[in-house]
């Protein structure tokens, strides 16, 4: 029976290993195997359920609003009003049974999108249910701090040799380990990076354990400056916001406790080893790459931006034709460029995303799945918030270490997703619905401890 049950947890962690190392997850041939192996392990899970004949926990409230996204992602597929001929660029009239209806614009993109949401947001209701044994949520804790950092150092060795593992034909766009766009690479990272300090302030609680301290130093040392050497300006902000937060609480957690002195005195060595080790890394790698960006970014008065920022005044103007139900899921990039033709050569090129989320929620979903997503992702948030200020007393300290690390992350891709598209990429929408289950499942780690 224990095996049983077991099984499929184990699986959901070999999941976690694979889904950043198959290039993201995002090429097709690795983005299905991500998504069928989510569904294979869901039927082991529910298989587990109906033997034990009960269930540790589920949140009323974030099942309630999984619920309605799939309803609607499925509706908008099952009426759907056309099918997209990209060869042609024009729509194939399709027959819904219900014309008058709201319906998806192109059913083949929008189904294999519900699809892969269905398995992701599956995933979230069993992470919040097995977070419940305070074992397997140290072992989902581990393994996405294990995977994080495997993916950063890479990322680093890349660099280090110049681009030449993964994407020597086309290093103009500044690939980071699996990674093809910097941008998602950099939020990946900031997703991670708050449960490896966290696990890294964790290992330091035991005094006596010397070669884990220097482990995890090392660990957190590279995971640290991974986000300064890798290109993207957005996740340089955010991991400095993270490691502030990490610090203030820390220090704020000593100084609570006057007769820690010695681990204060621990507190502020651990800081400078890691700000040297930091630094050193980026020295020896070289963050010229960050550094030009940078400089470009502050030297042409914002120019860097006018074409995310027009983008984003043509989504707004889309949102009214979208209506209460938007155009379908993941139907932005084919809906786009009707409505740029007025700005001429202003908006070039291919826009396969919105580079803001929020705002491509609004134009796939309509404002009902808007809400719908906002009430389940900030719900999630506000959950965990609630949880650890009003319970804080009632949680062991690994608990509460385990919820600021999952507050910080999910925080970090809120704010990410304001200025580009990481919730468009199978392994961090995974991780982050991961993450939102484990939030939610928080309310009742303190009545299981």
């Amino acid at each position: 029976m224990n095996f049983l049950v077991d099984f499929p947890r184990w699986l959901l962690l070999a999941l976690i290993l694979y889904a950043p190392w198959a290039y993201g997850s995002i090429p097709s041939p690795w983005r299905d195997g991500l998504i069928f192996g989510c569904y294979g392990i869901l039927f082991l899970w529910i298989t587990t359920l109906m033997v034990r004949r009960r269930i540790n926990y589920l949140n009323l409230y974030g099942l309630f609003w999984v619920i309605l996204i799939l309803a609607q992602g499925l509706w908008m597929v099952y009426n759907a009003k056309f099918i997209y001929d990209n060869d042609y660029n024009q729509f194939t009239p399709f027959n819904p049974p219900y014309p008058t209806l709201p319906g998806s614009i192109d059913q083949v993109v929008s189904q294999f999108n519900i699809l892969q949401l269905g398995s992701f947001l599956g995933i979230a209701m069993m992470a919040c249910e097995i977070s419940q044994n305070p074992i397997w949520r140290n072992r989902i804790m581990l393994t996405l701090c294990l995977s994080g950092f495997s993916i950063i150092f890479l990322g680093l060795a890349q660099h280090l040799m110049g681009f030449l593992l993964l994407y020597p034909q086309r290093i103009n766009v500044w690939p980071f380990a699996t990674y093809y766009y910097h941008g998602n690479a950099g939020a990946y990272m900031n997703l991670v990076l708050p449960l490896i300090i966290g696990k890294l302030l964790l290992a330091f609680r035991n005094p006596e354990r010397h070669i884990e301290h220097s482990l995890w130093i090392c660990i957190a040392a590279i995971s640290v400056a991974g986000p300064f050497i890798n290109a993207s300006k957005g996740a340089t902000p955010i991991t400095l916001l993270i490691l502030f937060v990490w610090g203030i609480w820390q220090i704020k957690r000593q100084l609570f406790h006057l007769s820690q002195a010695k681990s204060l005195l621990t507190l502020i060595s651990l800081g400078l080893i890691l700000f040297v080790a930091c630094s050193f890394l980026i020295y020896l790698i070289g963050p010229q790459v960050a550094i030009d960006r940078w400089t470009n970014a502050l030297s042409s008065s914002g120019q860097f931006a006018r074409g995310r920022l027009l983008t984003a005044e043509i989504c707004l103007h889309m949102a009214p034709k979208a209506g209460a139900w938007g155009f379908g899921p993941d139907t932005f990039h084919i809906a786009f460029p009707f409505f740029t033709n007025e700005y001429g050569s202003k908006v070039f090129g291919f826009w396969r995303y919105a580079h803001m989320d929020y705002l491509q929620t609004l134009v796939e979903w309509g404002w009902v799945g808007a809400i719908t997503w906002g009430m389940f992702f900030f719900g999630g948030i506000f959950r965990i918030t609630w949880n650890y200020f009003k319970r804080y007393e009632h949680y062991s300290s690994k608990d509460r270490t385990l919820i600021l690390s999952l507050l910080l992350a999910l925080l970090g891709m809120m704010i990410h997703m304001c200025y580009d598209f990481p919730f468009q990429i199978p392994s961090i929408q995974f991780y982050t619905l991961l993450m939102l289950g484990m939030a939610y499942g928080s309310s009742r780690w303190a009545d299981a401890e």
